[in-house]
């Protein structure tokens, strides 16, 4: 199961920043003046720094050009992390941006004229969820539709084969013989994660812990088709208080008062951990980017922004940053934008190679 965080065009921010921040730092000025940086900033694990890539990227630009004349040296050092965040940001956003949706589909389809209570026989029942075996895609469980005869509050679970005990659990509430819908915002399995390995998980819950209360089985009006996953329902034996013998479980293709909506999504989250390095030109080139524009757009008027709009003048600057100024008869070159444009190509090859032709298949693998 993928760790809780925010997912945005098909990576898990909290997860993917960690590992891109600190592979660059920022060079220590020798003027004592601008010699700010903690730690943190001057650290890079790569050995490469930011000031390398053009002579204009330096603390004492940033620190001159910043809206706050009166900024102290812990918020100058909070601020620099907030820009390589947001650099960093620019990159993935600029990389990532196919669509990522794949599919949404809800299990089955019901016939609301056929439907009878289950007796509980000390089982635990639910479905098996056999993932995508593909490190770039991610299933998501969006929502399980519940039908019990009693109001009742139970936990679900969902394990992970090969673990004996859940990796994720939550408490829901059911009204009796009303389709209760609980949403879940962030459940998503992957095939390879940084916590599980493998494809098959199972979702369900233990029928002791419903007392006397028994699940509604609707008639399947059909099962519905899935690309990237494929799910069947299941009982096994409960072995423990929160175990059961996977070993012996039975596939029944009966639901026992559940439905899933579930959906699936590229996700590149591992693969962007995995390859962390191929970022590492193309934040550099951002960052020069975003020095030279705040430069090129700063309110403050002090000597050093003086010298450098004079020095360079914003005509300058536009031609650095874009190829071009506003006039028709200066000639294009190669901007900053364009350098930039061009390291978004090759690391894109990296996650979008030219796609071979896949089909549906029982082996679980997603037939985008």
């Amino acid at each position: 199961m993928s760790e809780a965080g925010k997912y945005t065009n098909g990576f898990n921010q909290s997860v993917v920043l960690p590992v891109l921040m600190g592979r660059m730092g920022w060079r220590q000025s020798t003027i004592q003046k601008y010699a700010l940086l903690d730690a943190t900033n001057q650290g890079s694990t790569t050995g490469r720094y930011f000031n390398d890539f053009h002579a204009l990227c330096k603390i004492s630009n940033l620190l001159d050009s910043q809206e706050d004349k009166d900024i102290s040296t812990d918020d100058f050092n909070t601020y620099l992390q907030s820009l390589q965040q947001s650099v960093i940001m620019r990159c993935l956003n600029s990389v990532f941006q196919e669509p990522d949706y794949l599919e949404q589909v809800l299990l089955y389809e019901r016939n609301t004229r056929v439907q009878a209570s289950v007796n509980n026989a000390g089982l635990f029942v639910g479905y098996e969820i056999d993932v995508a075996k593909s490190f770039d895609v991610a299933v998501q469980i969006d929502s399980a539709t519940l039908y019990f005869d009693q109001d009742i509050t139970f936990p679900l679970h969902l394990f992970k084969d090969g673990k004996k005990t859940p990796i994720w659990s939550q408490v829901v509430t059911v009204n009796a013989f009303e389709n209760t819908v609980v949403d879940f915002p962030d459940l998503v399995l992957n095939y390879i994660g940084a916590q599980t390995k493998g494809s098959v998980y199972y979702f369900g819950y233990f029928q002791a812990d419903l007392g006397s209360a028994r699940a509604i089985r609707e008639q399947v009006e059909q099962w519905n088709q899935t690309m990237c996953m494929r799910i069947g329902a299941f009982t096994a034996p409960q072995t423990d208080t929160l175990a059961f013998n996977s070993s012996t479980r039975y596939i029944t293709n009966l639901p026992y008062g559940m439905n899933l909506e579930m959906s699936s999504f590229r996700d590149h989250t591992q693969m962007i951990i995995k390859k962390a390095n191929v970022f590492d030109n193309a934040v550099g080139l951002q960052m020069v980017y975003s020095v030279l524009e705040q430069v090129l757009y700063s309110t403050r008027i002090n000597e050093k922004e003086r010298i450098l709009k004079d020095g360079l003048g914003a005509m300058g600057l536009m031609l650095e940053l874009r190829g071009a100024i506003p006039a028709s008869d200066v000639a294009r070159t190669t901007g900053l934008q364009t350098k930039i444009d061009a390291e978004y190509a090759r690391v894109s090859k990296t996650f979008y190679p030219k796609q071979r032709g896949q089909t549906v298949n029982m082996a679980g693998v997603c037939s985008y």
